[in-house]
């Protein structure tokens, strides 16, 4: 697994960093379909895209159905990390693997995160189905 290593910034918490922040959403989001919970890790169209998935369940949950009901185990692992300090931007790719007991499906989720309000906020989110791909390079002068 190729990982860009980050810890958190000086003076920001371990909680509030770009990959906290990016495998908090994944969790709620992907693994328990929890959108109430993954809200307020969002913010533009992100924010806009988990709000119109909360109107489209918001049916089916009045009628006790549980989220993740049916749809196999899903596992997630994060194949990259970067952020940009100086634009206050970071980027995740997360490999999922749904395994329903018929099979494993594969899809991957690109997270794009902005600082804002002293925390990071999901910016948007991208799902693409297979395995994520190979990491990109790091910039030239990079650590």
């Amino acid at each position: 697994m190729a990982v860009a290593g980050l810890g958190p910034a000086c003076g920001q918490r371990a909680e509030d960093s770009p990959g906290s922040v990016s495998a908090r959403f994944i969790d709620h989001e992907f693994i328990e379909v929890d959108q109430e919970r993954a809200l307020p890790l969002t913010d533009g169209p992100a924010r806009q895209a988990v709000e119109c998935e909360l109107a489209d369940v918001r049916s089916v949950r009045s009628r006790g159905e549980a989220p993740a009901q049916g749809r196999g185990a899903i596992y997630r692992e994060r194949t990259y990390l970067r952020e940009d300090e100086a634009e206050g931007t970071a980027r995740a790719i997360y490999d999922l693997t749904i395994d329903t007991g018929r099979g494993k499906d594969r899809r991957h989720v690109l997270v794009s995160m902005r600082r804002r309000d002293g925390g990071w906020r999901v910016t948007s989110f991208t799902v693409q189905d297979g395995p994520a791909p190979a990491p990109p390079a790091p910039p030239a002068g990079s650590r």
